[in-house]
Formats: C-alpha cells, sequence, structure tokens
C-alpha cells in the first residue's frame, strides 16, 4: 500500500508465476481486495505471455480503496486479497492473503514513529519461538497464545523478532490483535561478501 489516507488508500500487487509447460501460456493474474463485510473495494488486473519452463512477475495496482478502515493496534481492521490465476480462460489456481491497511514513519526529525500519521510510543520486546522442552516444535496455538499473552499480559504493542523469519500463525495472530511486528532476516552479528550479502537482500 504505497499510498495510504483516511479518504484512500491504493495497492501494490506483485505476483510470480511460473510456467512449467513445454508451451507458452497467456497468463491473466486477478487480484480483489474484500472488507470484513465480503464487498470487493478493489480490483487490479494483468495479463503477460509466459515462455515454456519460464518465470515472470507480474507488477500492478489495483484499484482505489475509498474510506479504507485503517490498521492500528487499537483497532486491527483486516481486509483479505484473493490472486486468482486464469491459464487462457481457465482458472488454474488461487491464494488468499490478509491485508492491514496502514502508514509507517519513523520520522528523521524527532526520532518518534507515526502509524497512520499519528505518533504511538512502541513498547516492545524479543521473541525467539522456543520453548522449553519442545524447543521450536510449538503447534500453531501455542504460536497464537504467545501473541496473546504478549498484548493483553504484558501489554506490549510492538515485537521484534529475533533473528530469523518466525511462525506465519503468530504473524497472522499478531495482525489479528493489533500487536506490531519487526521481522528479522535470517542472520546476526555478521555482514558476508558480496554473494553473502545479495543474499540477504533477497531475504528482506
Amino acid at each position: 500500500t504505497p499510498s495510504v489516507s483516511t479518504g484512500s488508500a491504493t495497492a501494490n500487487a506483485r505476483t510470480n508465476i511460473r510456467n512449467d509447460s513445454s508451451t507458452s501460456r497467456s497468463v491473466t493474474v486477478i487480484t480483489n481486495i474484500v472488507d470484513a463485510t465480503n464487498n470487493v473495494v478493489a480490483t487490479g488486473t494483468a495479463t503477460q505471455t509466459i515462455g515454456p519452463n519460464s518465470a515472470f512477475g507480474f507488477n500492478y495496482n489495483t484499484t482505489t480503496v475509498t474510506n479504507p478502515n485503517l490498521w492500528s493496534p487499537d483497532t486491527p481492521y483486516l481486509y483479505t486479497v484473493y490472486t486468482q490465476v486464469k491459464d487462457g480462460a481457465n482458472f488454474v489456481d488461487e491464494h488468499k492473503v490478509r491485508l492491514g491497511i496502514r502508514s509507517i514513519l519513523f520520522n528523521a526529525t524527532d526520532g518518534k514513529f507515526y502509524l497512520n500519521g499519528q505518533w504511538i510510543k512502541l513498547r516492545g520486546l524479543d521473541r525467539h519461538e522456543s520453548y522449553p522442552y519442545i524447543g521450536r516444535a510449538a503447534p500453531n496455538r501455542l504460536q497464537a497464545k504467545d501473541a496473546d499473552m504478549l498484548k493483553y499480559e504484558l501489554g506490549v504493542n510492538m515485537m521484534r523478532m529475533s533473528h530469523y523469519p518466525q511462525d506465519p500463525e503468530f504473524l497472522e495472530r499478531a495482525d489479528e490483535i493489533g500487536l506490531l511486528v519487526l521481522e528479522e532476516i535470517p542472520g546476526w552479528q555478521h555482514i558476508g561478501n558480496l554473494s553473502w550479502q545479495d543474499i540477504s537482500v533477497e531475504n528482506v
């Protein structure tokens, strides 16, 4: 969502499609943003011929979301984004993700963090996703419960994920309950050669 205000928001859709067949395919990607009452509030589409055993990265804007419900820790409103793939006239795939529409800014002048144009004081902790006795083999319910404990029992509004991408179930629950997350790439206190740096940028 490169442009967000109380009156409108624009969304940019990026979808990578691979054609594993031995012939070229005319591929259409359709994105619909749906609100909590199941109304389509924005759409976007693009078409491209993809050669055999090749991939293409679609990059297109959706129509404007008018008067969006902005996500915040107090009102964690989530939209659902459906992306459908057509091979010619046939629908062949669909992917669903949730989306919180929000703007963020770390102000270089006053050093404060702004969410949707409003200053918010960040109170947070570090998190590793390992548990006593079971390590990182925690079921989904524990991942979600951890997010609930951090927000509702410890009173934080921000979590730093140390030092690797963490379980999607925790991240999904954080979105649902209004918990900000600083997600990190794999690695800690090391900068390698140019090849290492290229991989690091890809991880970002």
